[in-house]
């Protein structure tokens, strides 16, 4: 019994693939809640300077 079984090349292959597909999901996800956060902080920021 093996605890960790041998995959053929193809699948390793289609498996390196989807994981690197969800590491560019993660990444622009990222990217977007960064573009989203960094103007709202700054707006923040001139409101609390303002009162």
């Amino acid at each position: 019994m093996t605890l960790l079984p041998t995959l053929t090349q193809e699948l390793t292959i289609h498996v390196a693939r989807v994981l690197n597909s969800l590491l560019n999901l993660q990444n622009l996800i990222s990217v977007l809640i960064a573009n989203i956060l960094g103007p709202l902080f700054a707006l923040l920021e001139q409101l609390r300077i303002a009162l």
